[in-house]
């Protein structure tokens, strides 16, 4: 079972949820993580022991008050609500979806820096003066003052730092450094989508903005390396944070691609079906989703009920996938998709070995040569693997097609979901049929 599936990550997540609403936070650090988990525990409640909180109230109590949250009228868990995770909380799951609640909260107290650090944490760390000596970093962080002035952004934030490395890439300032430079340049895609939503212009001219004091770096205490003083290069873990929150707005619009594929496909395959919404607003269980009204008769069984019903569903399922890559092309496939193609599959491996919809396997059921004659392998399984695999494929093949004729309305929904994050079935017509009312 995954982490986020087993009910000691949700009754931790439920506690976490009560604390961000408590303190007016709109998503799960990991800290507001780890303090709900503690509150948890103290209700025991927990179906696994958790050792990783032992010994750590007093170093937790401190990094509460450090933070000002409030916890102390937090006992009541929230389930009905969801929030978004931070991403360094969002990273610490998946590296142990696998595991228990107790190794991600060990993950998290070794982030938090709750547990002391081991040796091999402390080996060879390059301090703060020597980074700013380094002729690089003199340059980048010159080039993120100067973009903080001429597009009125927030020098202490990471994505500026990561962003005036690539004006440094840009005007060869980095010729010296090639691994850095194929680091930077290996991100082009999530760079451009970041620039283009901010909508900043002409990068590269900062003549005007970059003053001759800003040459001489003082890292100060406000100075956003500081927050990565205990990383073994201070300088790098800087760019990489920066990085990865440059590269969320092409994860996001990624999600908007797919998102919307399943919406538009849905839309005009199956009209009966009514979408309650489609969202980009990620939780624990989903990057994004398309909710549909499952009163609808078409949901009055576990699976469609005629040949049509079944290909149409199978058509919505691949959408999703199939809009990413008809946007970025063959190699943006992802694991993202991984829970639509488990559906697809049993739906389309039910539907030509048990329901007999597929006229080139014809009506067999095998289930009953297992259970009546115990046969379970052999030349007709072999056949309905076959067929699987053609049915998906011949699915997919439509779902491109329907997909290229209405990828004008995949577009129209993307740029209303990125700047909505949600939106009903009301407002994607109203995108598609802009001069309609």
């Amino acid at each position: 079972m995954l982490l986020i599936e087993t009910p000691d990550f949700k009754l931790a997540a439920s506690y976490a949820k009560a604390v961000a609403e408590s303190n007016a936070q709109t998503e799960l650090t990991q800290l507001i993580f780890f303090v709900g988990a503690k509150l948890a525990a103290s209700e025991d409640k927990y179906a696994e022991p958790i050792t990783a909180l032992a010994d750590l109230d007093d170093k937790i109590t401190s990094l509460i008050n450090e933070a000002n949250l409030k916890v102390a009228d937090n006992k009541e868990p929230i389930t009905d609500k969801s929030f978004p995770l931070a991403s360094a909380l969002k990273l610490a799951i998946g590296e142990n979806k696998q595991g228990s609640l107790n190794d991600l909260l060990l993950t998290l107290a070794k982030n938090l820096k709750l547990i002391p650090e081991t040796a091999a944490d402390k080996e060879n760390p390059i301090s703060l003066g020597a980074i700013a000596e380094d002729p690089v970093f003199i340059v980048v962080d010159r080039y993120a003052k100067g973009l903080s002035k001429k597009f009125s952004y927030d020098e202490t934030k990471p994505e500026v730092y990561a962003l005036a490395a690539l004006v440094a890439l840009n005007r060869g300032d980095l010729a010296d450094r090639p691994a850095l430079s194929a680091h930077i340049s290996a991100y082009a895609r999530e760079y451009n989508s970041w620039i283009d939503e901010q909508g900043w212009q002409d990068l590269n001219d900062l003549c005007q903005f970059l003053d001759d004091s800003d040459s001489t770096t003082q890292i100060g205490t406000t100075h956003p390396l500081h927050n990565f003083s205990k990383e073994k290069n201070p300088f790098i873990a800087l760019l990489n944070d920066g990085i990865e929150k440059v590269s969320q707005t092409r994860s996001i619009e990624c999600v908007a691609y797919h998102e919307a594929g399943h919406a538009i496909v849905s839309l005009a395959l199956r009209p009966k079906v009514q979408i309650e919404k489609v969202t980009i607003v990620p939780n624990e269980r989903y990057d994004g989703c398309v909710f549909f009204d499952d009163t609808n008769p078409i949901f009055k069984h576990v699976f469609p009920s005629t040949r049509e019903d079944f290909l149409e569903d199978l058509c919505v399922s691949l959408a999703g996938q199939a809009s990413q890559l008809k946007k970025y092309g063959f190699n943006a496939a992802d694991i993202g998709a991984q829970s639509d193609f488990a559906g697809a599959t049993e739906y389309a491996w039910r539907y030509i070995t048990e329901f007999g919809l597929d006229e080139g396997f014809g009506p067999l059921h095998l289930g009953v040569l297992g259970k009546k004659f115990g046969i379970k392998s052999g030349w007709l399984f072999d056949e309905a693997q076959r067929r699987l695999q053609s049915l998906l494929k011949e699915a997919q093949q439509k779902t491109e097609i329907i997909l290229a004729e209405h990828w004008e309305d995949v577009e129209r929904v993307v740029a209303g979901l990125l700047v909505s994050k949600t939106l009903d079935e009301d407002e994607v017509r109203a995108l598609i049929f802009p001069t309609k009312n």
